[in-house]
């Protein structure tokens, strides 16, 4: 009999440990079906942000790359301009000292002191003119 009441009572006991664990199943599906909906939407949320800033990284990393591709531009064209503007000097300055230079050559040639006069008195007139002090 003792057995009897153990085994019916282990036949209540799991019959009883059924339906709480029937009504733990039922409660539980309606729980974990809000909670679930509560993650996905934080999930896509989330998503969405993160959407954004992935957006927006890009963008700022395309700014900052033309930014770059312009500063190398800019270097390059200060420079290119910077050769012009000496080679335009060196140009310039010996243009003006090309005649004074003729007149020496034949001041030199003629051995007269009035064609060393001339010259000197050019290569005095192109140095203001070139800003060579």
């Amino acid at each position: 009999m003792a057995d009897e009441n153990f085994a019916g009572g282990g036949a209540d006991d799991s019959a009883s440990e059924d339906s709480g664990s029937q009504s733990a199943s039922n409660a539980s599906p309606e729980s974990s079906a809000a909670s679930t909906d509560s993650v996905d939407e934080v999930f896509e949320e989330l998503t969405a942000g993160l959407g954004a800033v992935q957006s927006k990284e890009a963008e700022l990393l395309a700014d900052l790359q033309r930014l770059q591709a312009e500063f190398v531009n800019y270097k390059a064209r200060v420079e290119r301009d910077r050769d012009v503007a000496r080679n335009n000097a060196i140009a310039e300055v010996l243009r003006a000292f090309f005649p004074a230079m003729d007149d020496l050559s034949r001041a030199e040639a003629q051995e007269t002191l009035r064609g060393l006069r001339l010259p000197r008195w050019q290569t005095s007139c192109v140095r203001p003119a070139t800003s060579l002090a």
